[in-house]
């Protein structure tokens, strides 16, 4: 169906920041859970147990931060879509390793969600669920990217808005097995 544009809030993981940052979010919650003082954010702009950060990386002139710039270039890039319209806002989540992302995307045609649902049926790699949902606690040390969540937006003149949630252990799709 093509796409036009993508829109996507990711929700990364602590460890995504590498081993410091599963650290420091592991101690803060261990010292919330134990009632004890919460130590000061090193990694993270602001303490993450307990909390969502909504800066990934240091933030630019524009206000995006690099993970965002990264993201966006790295779509248009897997996708051979260099023009691609991508806006993304990247946010840390207290969570050991699945990222999650909620996307919206605008297709090039007409199409439908069941059009969509069964590319992603037989798209390897992916685990589609037509009903229900995913979370990172259930897909933490599997291979698969979930997606789920997948409903029609909107018509547009062109073709379609969509939005879909999708959630994968970094640590083992996008560091080991891509």
């Amino acid at each position: 169906a093509g796409l036009q544009a993508v829109r996507v809030a990711t929700y990364q993981a602590a460890s995504g920041a590498g081993r410091a940052g599963l650290d420091e979010f592991l101690i803060g919650e261990r010292a919330l859970v134990l009632g004890m003082p919460e130590p000061e954010a090193i990694v993270f702009p602001r303490r993450l147990a307990r909390n969502v950060v909504p800066q990934v990386g240091s933030l630019d002139e524009s206000g995006y931060t690099a993970e965002e710039c990264k993201v966006r270039d790295e779509t248009r890039k897997m996708l051979g879509l260099p023009d691609l319209d991508v806006s993304v806002t990247s946010v840390r989540v207290p969570v050991r390793t699945a990222h999650s992302e909620a996307v919206w995307f605008e297709t090039d045609r007409k199409t439908s969600v069941d059009e969509l649902a069964d590319a992603f049926e037989h798209a390897s790699g992916i685990v589609f669920h037509r009903e229900g949902i995913v979370t990172p606690r259930e897909v933490e040390g599997t291979d698969a990217v979930h997606v789920a969540r997948l409903r029609a937006e909107q018509e547009t003149p062109r073709g379609d808005t969509f939005a879909l949630w999708c959630v994968g252990d970094q640590l083992r799709k996008g560091a080991a097995t891509n």
